[in-house]
């Protein structure tokens, strides 16, 4: 947790490069976006929910994360 609806999410097991995919879902009232042009990296992912106005990040409850190689 990097601040309200900004999270970090590492990798277990480091990926061999930041070329991977990844797929961001939360629960309701919140667009779950990757957090900047460095988001991937080999050790992990950023993320940020932000709000349906679009005013702020909001923290959620649930936010699923699916990284794919």
């Amino acid at each position: 947790d990097r601040g309200t609806g900004q999270y970090t999410v590492n990798l277990t097991n480091a990926m061999p490069d930041a070329n991977y995919a990844t797929s961001v879902a939360a629960n309701q009232t919140c667009f779950p976006l990757l957090d900047g042009a460095t988001s991937n990296t080999t050790s992990g992912v950023d993320i940020f929910l932000v709000n349906f106005s679009g005013t702020g990040g909001i923290d959620k409850e649930q936010t699923q994360v699916a990284v794919i190689r």
